[in-house]
Protein backbone atom coordinates (compact mmCIF):
# COMPACT_ATOMS: atom_id res chain seq x y z
CA UNK A 1 0.00 0.00 0.00
CA UNK A 2 1.24 3.73 -1.02
CA UNK A 3 0.57 6.65 0.72
CA UNK A 4 -0.03 9.91 -1.18
CA UNK A 5 3.39 12.45 -0.74
CA UNK A 6 2.54 14.95 1.62
CA UNK A 7 0.87 18.08 1.15
CA UNK A 8 3.44 21.05 1.90
CA UNK A 9 1.02 23.84 3.80
CA UNK A 10 2.21 27.28 4.14
CA UNK A 11 0.45 29.64 6.50
CA UNK A 12 -2.29 31.44 4.18
CA UNK A 13 -1.28 35.04 5.26
CA UNK A 14 2.14 33.87 3.84
CA UNK A 15 0.68 33.08 0.59
CA UNK A 16 -2.34 35.55 0.08
CA UNK A 17 -4.46 35.34 -3.39
CA UNK A 18 -6.52 32.24 -1.75
CA UNK A 19 -3.76 30.10 -2.62
CA UNK A 20 -3.95 27.58 0.67
CA UNK A 21 -1.35 25.31 -0.79
CA UNK A 22 2.31 25.43 -1.61
CA UNK A 23 2.18 22.95 -4.44
CA UNK A 24 -0.41 25.69 -6.07
CA UNK A 25 2.19 28.34 -5.79
CA UNK A 26 4.96 26.25 -7.38
CA UNK A 27 2.93 25.18 -9.95
CA UNK A 28 1.92 28.60 -11.37
CA UNK A 29 5.81 29.43 -11.27
CA UNK A 30 6.50 26.65 -12.66
CA UNK A 31 3.99 27.43 -15.69
CA UNK A 32 5.38 30.46 -15.51
CA UNK A 33 8.98 29.45 -17.11
CA UNK A 34 7.48 26.27 -19.26
CA UNK A 35 7.04 28.37 -22.61
CA UNK A 36 10.24 28.41 -24.45
CA UNK A 37 9.84 31.87 -25.13
CA UNK A 38 9.94 32.20 -21.58
CA UNK A 39 13.11 30.39 -20.82
CA UNK A 40 14.87 31.95 -23.56
CA UNK A 41 14.32 35.54 -21.98
CA UNK A 42 15.12 34.29 -18.23
CA UNK A 43 18.44 32.56 -19.82
CA UNK A 44 19.17 35.77 -21.36
CA UNK A 45 19.00 37.86 -18.15
CA UNK A 46 20.61 35.23 -16.31
CA UNK A 47 23.78 36.10 -18.94
CA UNK A 48 23.19 39.16 -19.18
CA UNK A 49 21.82 40.82 -16.07
CA UNK A 50 19.78 43.54 -17.41
CA UNK A 51 18.12 43.69 -21.04
CA UNK A 52 15.88 46.49 -22.17
CA UNK A 53 12.32 46.08 -23.84
CA UNK A 54 13.70 46.34 -27.49
CA UNK A 55 17.03 43.82 -26.46
CA UNK A 56 14.37 40.96 -25.04
CA UNK A 57 11.98 41.64 -28.45
CA UNK A 58 15.56 41.01 -30.62
CA UNK A 59 16.03 37.86 -28.53
CA UNK A 60 12.59 36.83 -29.05
CA UNK A 61 12.16 37.51 -32.55
CA UNK A 62 8.65 38.52 -31.57
CA UNK A 63 6.94 41.41 -31.47
CA UNK A 64 6.50 44.32 -29.07
CA UNK A 65 3.62 43.16 -28.35
CA UNK A 66 4.06 39.27 -27.71
CA UNK A 67 7.25 39.95 -26.21
CA UNK A 68 5.50 42.28 -23.65
CA UNK A 69 3.04 39.16 -22.82
CA UNK A 70 5.76 37.09 -21.86
CA UNK A 71 7.74 39.39 -19.44
CA UNK A 72 4.25 40.28 -17.88
CA UNK A 73 4.50 36.86 -16.92
CA UNK A 74 7.69 36.54 -15.66
CA UNK A 75 6.81 39.30 -13.92
CA UNK A 76 3.69 38.64 -12.28
CA UNK A 77 4.96 35.56 -10.59
CA UNK A 78 8.47 37.52 -9.62
CA UNK A 79 10.77 35.67 -11.60
CA UNK A 80 11.93 38.95 -13.57
CA UNK A 81 11.51 42.74 -12.31
CA UNK A 82 10.78 46.07 -14.91
CA UNK A 83 12.04 49.24 -14.26
CA UNK A 84 11.54 52.50 -16.12
CA UNK A 85 14.52 53.87 -18.27
CA UNK A 86 13.04 57.09 -19.66
CA UNK A 87 11.03 55.49 -22.26
CA UNK A 88 12.05 51.95 -22.49
CA UNK A 89 11.81 49.22 -19.90
CA UNK A 90 14.48 47.54 -18.68
CA UNK A 91 14.23 43.76 -17.22
CA UNK A 92 16.09 41.79 -14.89
CA UNK A 93 15.97 39.03 -12.31
CA UNK A 94 14.32 39.55 -9.45
CA UNK A 95 15.80 36.64 -7.37
CA UNK A 96 19.37 35.61 -8.06
CA UNK A 97 18.44 31.95 -6.81
CA UNK A 98 16.12 31.54 -10.63
CA UNK A 99 19.55 30.96 -11.63
CA UNK A 100 20.04 28.06 -9.56
CA UNK A 101 16.35 26.76 -10.41
CA UNK A 102 17.79 27.14 -13.85
CA UNK A 103 20.86 25.84 -13.50
CA UNK A 104 19.54 22.73 -11.74
CA UNK A 105 16.82 21.79 -14.39
CA UNK A 106 19.19 22.41 -17.26
CA UNK A 107 21.69 18.96 -15.15
CA UNK A 108 18.04 17.17 -14.93
CA UNK A 109 17.58 17.69 -18.59
CA UNK A 110 21.01 16.97 -19.61
CA UNK A 111 20.57 13.69 -17.85
CA UNK A 112 17.19 12.66 -19.22
CA UNK A 113 17.81 14.09 -23.05
CA UNK A 114 16.95 11.10 -25.27
CA UNK A 115 13.76 10.85 -22.72
CA UNK A 116 12.59 14.35 -23.18
CA UNK A 117 13.33 14.40 -26.77
CA UNK A 118 11.81 11.27 -27.37
CA UNK A 119 8.14 12.51 -25.22
CA UNK A 120 8.39 15.80 -27.16
CA UNK A 121 8.36 13.58 -30.66
CA UNK A 122 5.73 11.51 -29.41
CA UNK A 123 7.54 8.50 -28.56
CA UNK A 124 7.60 8.07 -25.32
Amino acid sequence: MTTAAPRHKAPIAQLGGGFQDVDDVLARLFAALADPTRMRLVRALIEQGELSSAECQRITGLSQGRTSVHLSSLVEVGIVVAERAGRCRRYRLKDPEVSLLVETANQIAVRHFSQIVASLLGRS
